[in-house]
């Protein structure tokens, strides 16, 4: 099994109704089909959220507690608002929750063999295109608006839905319920169990798989999921599934290995893919006796020697003979195949050569060298620099490095839980406090409006001439309206001074849970050292390879780049973007295609963008406002060309590092003056008046 999400919009026009009209393959006479099965509920619930007299009809515990209610309630709302006559009132409608969730239950009781269960195994197969659909809806026709009623509670939830999918390999025939059971966990793993969702199984492919689209708002708190690192709970799951059906297990980010008997999941790596081809009596040899197998050993620094030599088109038959007889190793024919011996000795039992590496098949090998060849005498008869010694240790053992790995899994997944606790009752606590904060404000307003009315009234009693009460009431106004305005300014910079006090992010909890002693706190501040580190060396070759290709740069950037931010810029708004989350990068299409980069220290143009003299336009004003006004253009002399011509043609205000460049677009742009003067020196040549002498000639 293997999962698969699908990369969520986030521009806010993600569409319920079309979601699921994709996963249940809608169509005319499946919507005709739909409305049959749901016309009546929904007749129902239109009736129901009219009539205020029915409103505590069914006020019972199953209603007020149906998961559906609020949802229900939403989508009837909207049906009654689209019907005739004046629009209703949101308020009566919110007090039709118990009738509505009543609704709701007795869907269930009355449809409960159509909506929750799972259809019977010889209904399978006969119309693949119509694909058997779960859902925790009150019906599949009225899910989307159900759906939309819950995710539109959240204001911040720019796209609530979250689109997955779980694909079997192929010849697997999971039945409907296996799927379900897989859908669940899956729901669980990210977070989103309880919440709605609607599952589509489709069998019309070479591979069976499972449609997922959950909402991400949850119906009872309004809050929206956006799990984090998805795509590896899914494929842990997606392993935990194949050992509970028995399925046989898909590579992924996650690995099956033996340890001590049982069964155990665990990240993939180098060592558990080799584990999992490793033969048996291989790893009986190593885990029990504590010596190094044949196996492991090939698959050391014999292994790199033989992948390096293989890179080379040159490699022949006697190359490979001689660089596997440097470490004591054989390359010969076993059978239909070919197979690696110990030179020292032969009697031993050999590994296939594919075993060793991937490139030693007979096939690829005949194919790429021609027929086998054995090895010539003098290589026979060399001295190995080293050999395989089964008394030897094994250097490295992969199951205890997994098992290592996985209890650092497993404690920093502690430490995570325990500062989610942590966060959790600092928000309680600042709720609190910020609720009394806001009682005792309320009333500190209520008191000043309180003394100004016993003024006003202290004022219209007093016996003095209505000119002078007059005057009094515009005092006592004016003292009024600066009281309220010190008050305002002295609750904002309190407010200002609670903002700033904000808890404390994972980062700096752990920091201070490390400096306390906690094992797993130093354990997960050393994995975010070696990821910043790996991730800072992705980023140096990143622009070691981009400094060769077609783009913008400035010669000596001061401190850290940031990519612009695409709306800061009005030539952008022609352009379409996308940012990377990974990185920051944000990338622009011009037409659909991808034309120019902003990865922060420079620009990077496409092959479409470096000849688009819009595109090219665009990144150029783009770095100028980012770099200033001298600019180092990089990449072949045809772009550089081109984008001289742009700089000038579009006036562009910019200046070149390199002399030549900087040399030729002056030319350019005094041939362009010369050809076409800017209209600014075209209207001043008009406005200027000849100076004449006394006698009227022009001097």
């Amino acid at each position: 099994m293997i999962p698969k999400v699908v990369p969520h919009r986030g521009d806010g026009n993600s569409s319920w109704r079309q979601a699921v009209e994709y996963v249940s393959r809608h169509s005319p006479e499946r919507e005709a089909e739909l409305d049959r099965e749901a016309g009546d509920i929904d007749r129902t619930a239109a009736e129901l959220a009219r009539d205020i007299e029915l409103a505590g009809r069914y006020d019972d515990e199953a209603a007020l507690s149906h998961p559906s209610r609020d949802a229900t309630l939403r989508a009837a709302y909207d049906a009654e608002l689209s019907a005739d006559g004046p629009p209703p009132s949101k308020a009566r409608t919110l007090s039709q929750a118990p009738t509505l969730g009543r609704v709701g239950v007795l869907r269930l009781e009355g449809q409960e063999e159509e909506h929750a269960k799972v259809k019977d195994e010889a209904e399978y197969g006969r119309d693949p295109s119509r694909p058997t659909m779960f859902t925790n809806c009150l019906s599949v026709r009225t899910a989307h608006a159900e759906m939309k009623a819950v995710s539109d509670m959240c204001s911040r939830a720019k796209d609530p839905v979250y689109h997955t999918l779980l694909s079997w390999r192929p010849g697997e025939r999971p039945s409907d319920a296996q799927m379900f059971e897989a859908g669940h966990a899956s729901m669980k793993a990210v977070g989103m169990e309880g919440h709605q969702y609607v599952f589509a199984v489709h069998r019309d492919t070479g591979n069976d798989h499972l449609h997922m689209l959950i909402n991400r708002v949850n119906p009872e708190t309004y809050k929206a999921v956006y799990p984090s690192r998805d795509f590896y709970k899914l494929d842990r799951v997606c392993r935990e599934v194949e050992l509970a059906q028995g399925w046989e297990h898909d590579k992924g980010q996650y690995a099956v290995i033996d340890r001590d008997g049982q069964k155990a999941i665990v990240r993939a790596s180098k060592e558990t893919r080799m584990q999992e081809k490793r033969p048996t009596k291989a790893r009986d040899m190593e885990e029990v006796g504590g010596q190094e197998s044949l196996f492991s050993y090939a698959r050391g620094e014999p292994r790199q020697a033989v992948a390096a030599l293989l890179k080379d088109p040159r490699t022949s038959w006697q190359d490979l003979h001689g660089e596997l007889a440097k470490h004591g190793l054989e390359l010969r024919e076993k059978g239909q195949g070919l197979a690696i011996y110990d030179k020292t000795h032969p009697e031993r039992t050999p590994i296939k050569a594919s075993d060793m590496h991937e490139g030693l098949g007979r096939g690829k090998l005949v194919k790429r060298l021609g027929e086998y060849q054995p090895p010539i005498r003098a290589i026979q008869i060399e001295q190995p620099a080293r050999s395989y010694d089964k008394h030897r240790e094994p250097a490295r053992d992969p199951s205890r490095r997994d098992q290592a790995r996985e209890e650092r899994a497993q404690a920093r997944a502690r430490l995570r839980q325990q500062y989610d606790e942590w966060l959790s009752e600092q928000t309680k606590a600042r709720q609190q406090s910020r609720a009394a904060l806001r009682t005792g404000d309320r009333a500190r307003f209520t008191d000043l409006a309180a003394h100004h009315k016993a003024r006003r009234e202290q004022i219209r009693r007093t016996d003095m001439p209505a000119p002078m009460r007059k005057a009094l009431y515009s005092v006592a106004a004016m003292e009024a309206l600066q009281a309220r305005e010190q008050l305002r300014a002295e609750l904002d910079d309190k407010r200002k001074a609670e903002r700033a006090d904000r808890p404390q992010n994972f980062r700096e909890w752990t920091g201070d849970r490390a400096q306390e002693g906690d094992q797993a706190a130093i354990s997960q501040l050393r994995g975010w050292a070696y990821a910043d580190r790996r991730r800072a060396k992705e980023l140096e070759k990143a622009e070691q390879e981009n400094a060769k290709k077609d783009g913008i740069t400035i010669e000596a950037p001061a401190g850290r780049q940031e990519p612009l931010s695409p709306r800061r810029l009005a030539m952008l708004d022609q352009l379409g973007y996308q940012v990377d989350r990974r990185t920051g990068d944000v990338h622009y299409q011009a037409k659909e295609r991808h034309v120019f980069t902003d990865s922060g220290r420079r620009i990077t143009f496409s092959a479409a963008g470096a000849t688009d003299r819009e595109a090219l336009a665009a990144g150029l004003a783009l770095a100028r406002q980012k770099f200033g006004q001298t600019l180092t253009l990089t990449g072949s002399e045809q772009f550089k060309d081109e984008a001289i011509r742009v700089t000038v043609e579009k006036r562009l205000d910019v200046r070149l590092a390199d002399p030549a460049l900087e040399a030729r677009r002056k030319v350019l742009e005094a041939a362009r003056d010369v050809a076409k003067p800017h209209p600014r020196e075209r209207a001043q040549e008009r406005n200027q008046v000849p100076d004449k002498g006394r006698g009227g000639q022009e001097r």
